[in-house]
């Protein structure tokens, strides 16, 4: 039983160079995610919409890059909890301090999205409220238009107040 461990961890254990890779490419790729979600939030905070869309297409290329490592970790993350056991413990800590920095900046970019989001929501709220306010004052001036021709007095009264 040892000796299929052992066998067993051999082979995981080559497998963990090329995952080490993957994890730095995703910490690297999820740094830059953090960083573009940064410039976000300054220019949804400013409502700079062109600049905005720019970062937003850079996140999504990012986003699409983090799918591919994830593809591509998720058989070494299934074989770690076997090989991490005959691995050094420097090369053991290593791995997991980069998973542990991975799921708190993925934590930190989905909060501040989220904030974001929430941002944008209100704005939409505010500019549909401001636009509904413009759409009545024009269905109320026109109404008023209406009355005055066909009010000789109304009519008369809106040329003196003008």
């Amino acid at each position: 039983m040892n000796h299929d461990r052992a066998n067993m961890a051999g082979g995981e254990r080559e497998a963990i160079p090329g995952m080490v890779d993957l994890l730095r490419r995703q910490s690297r790729l999820y740094r830059d995610l953090e960083s573009l979600g940064k410039k976000q939030q300054e220019l949804v905070a400013v409502d700079d919409t062109r600049p905005l869309l720019k970062v937003l297409a850079q996140r999504q290329r990012l986003t699409g890059e983090l799918l591919e490592v994830g593809k591509q970790l998720k058989p070494l993350r299934a074989k770690w909890d076997e090989a991490k056991d005959a691995l050094p413990a420097d090369t053991r800590s290593a791995v997991e301090k980069m998973l542990d920095d991975a799921r708190t900046t993925l934590a930190r970019v989905i909060a501040a999205d989220a904030e974001d989001a929430n941002r944008l929501q209100i704005r939409k709220q505010r500019t549909g409220a401001a636009l509904s306010a413009v759409h009545a004052n024009r269905k109320a001036v026109a109404a008023y238009a209406g009355a005055a021709q066909v009010d000789p007095v109304l009519r008369e009264r809106m040329h003196e107040d003008a």
